[in-house]
């Protein structure tokens, strides 16, 4: 018997929420990327954070991102219920696209929790003790 491992068991759900996602288009965020659950996801052992979203129905992945020391995100048109920022992108393709995104979530209570995870995730990286070669 082949068994196949899937990698779900290494990582961790710190954050979900169902909601939807945009693509910037020239100077405005008009592409519709979809509706899915964007999950904040930890690797058990490498300690890495990544934002992953796949759409409601048929599952195709539109986000998949990873959130280091350097991630920023922005209030878009300060709206404290959206957010925007740039990311290389894994979704697409396995080389990566450089997108400019955008979520908008449904309450000012959501938006703040998706924040506070956010930046939580982002100290954590930023505190972290570099990894030196000897």
């Amino acid at each position: 018997m082949l068994t196949r491992k899937s990698g779900r068991n290494a990582v961790r759900n710190i954050y979900y929420t169902n909601n939807c996602i945009y693509r910037k288009i020239n100077t405005c965020y008009n592409l519709y990327a979809g509706v899915g659950e964007l999950k904040i996801l930890e690797h058990k052992t490498k300690h890495t954070y990544r934002l992953v979203m796949r759409r409601e129905q048929i599952h195709k992945l539109v986000l998949n991102h990873a959130v280091g020391a350097d991630f920023s995100f922005n209030n878009m048109n300060n709206n404290p219920k959206s957010f925007i920022w740039a990311a290389l992108n894994y979704a697409e393709s396995s080389e990566g696209e450089v997108e400019k995104l955008a979520v908008r979530f449904k309450s000012v209570d959501l938006a703040n929790q998706f924040k506070q995870k956010l930046n939580d995730c982002i100290n954590w990286k930023s505190n972290e003790p570099a990894i030196t070669s000897q």
